[in-house]
């Protein structure tokens, strides 16, 4: 099986595979991504731009398609990268707002923390950060030899 952490085409790959199970198991790839994003192998923007210019096949579903989107969108411009042309392609929008949250409360508070890359294909998921501390340990011991 491939690797779901390298790119976003690999987690679709992945996730198209999956499914019914596939929005359950979403999350769980993506998260991987954001892992493996953080590593700090990957930080040089031309390793970013390596994990995101590959076209992910379209999902059934599609706000699976608008959210690996955003988050090249989100990761292109924190790297000072272009976005990648795949992601501003109709399909990779949604038609219609699609709010997460049970209750109007979380789903004000979702609408109001959505970063704008998600916001702006009507995907209101609250506050994204796309970054995991896991590997600060590892840029510590990099930096004092």
């Amino acid at each position: 099986m491939t690797n779901p952490r390298r790119s976003l085409a690999k987690v679709a790959e992945c996730i198209a595979a999956l499914g019914e199970r596939a929005p359950t198991e979403f999350v769980l790839y993506t998260k991987e991504f954001v892992d493996e994003l953080c590593h700090p192998d990957n930080d040089p923007p031309q390793r970013k731009a390596m994990m995101i210019v590959e076209k992910p096949r379209a999902l059934a579903i599609p706000w699976m398609n608008a959210m690996l989107a955003a988050m090249a969108e989100m990761i292109a411009e924190r790297a000072g990268i272009p976005v990648p042309d795949w992601a501003n392609e109709p399909e990779r929008f949604l038609p219609e707002p699609l709010v997460f949250g049970y209750s109007p409360q979380s789903q004000a508070m979702a609408i109001e923390l959505t970063p704008p890359a998600f916001a702006r294909r009507n995907l209101f998921c609250g506050q994204i950060t796309l970054y995991t501390n896991r590997w600060e340990i590892v840029r510590q011991r990099r930096s004092t030899g």
